[in-house]
């Protein structure tokens, strides 16, 4: 019995391209990315080389304050808006500020906060992260969030609890 050599360029191909694109993507193009400089890093959900972040978590290394960042569907100027995070790392509660976008007709709720062990906690362990407010649920896969969440972790200086 005769063996055939299998071809390798459809192999090769396929890690090549795993290597390039790497990260996980969700079927609207939307991926986890990070970006660190001196001044600190961020951990944005957004879709590449575009404006669209729904979800962005920007690290300030200097006072170690963390401003997060949420574009909810629909909503109105309010000052004390819960919004919800959770994994199965756990459940946290932030108080956003909400405003109505001048660029387009989106609500952009915000809060400055810092990174605690149980946010780390959210963001690290698990595999989704659900974002809850007033009713509305969006979940977000977190593969592809690990190397964001350690450069946070770095800059502002959080660890997991527990």
């Amino acid at each position: 019995m005769r063996h055939r050599a299998r071809p390798i360029v459809p192999l090769a191909l396929a890690v090549l391209a795993l290597g390039v694109l790497g990260k996980p993507a969700s079927a609207d193009g939307l991926r986890w990315q990070h970006r660190e400089s001196a001044s600190g890093a961020v951990l944005a959900w957004e879709k590449p080389d575009t404006d669209d972040q729904p979800l962005v978590f920007n690290c300030n290394a200097s006072d170690r304050s963390l401003r997060v960042g949420y574009v909810h569907p629909s909503g109105q100027r309010s000052r004390d808006i819960p919004l919800e995070l959770s994994s199965e790392g756990g459940r946290v509660q932030l108080r956003m500020q909400g405003e109505r976008s001048e660029l387009d007709d989106s609500f952009v709720l915000s809060t400055r906060t810092s990174l605690t062990p149980e946010l780390m906690n959210v963001l690290s362990r698990g595999r989704h992260l659900t974002v809850r407010v007033r009713g509305d649920v969006a979940r977000i896969p977190l593969a592809g969030a690990a190397p964001g969440v350690a450069e946070l972790a770095r800059k502002c200086g959080a660890t997991p609890a527990g």
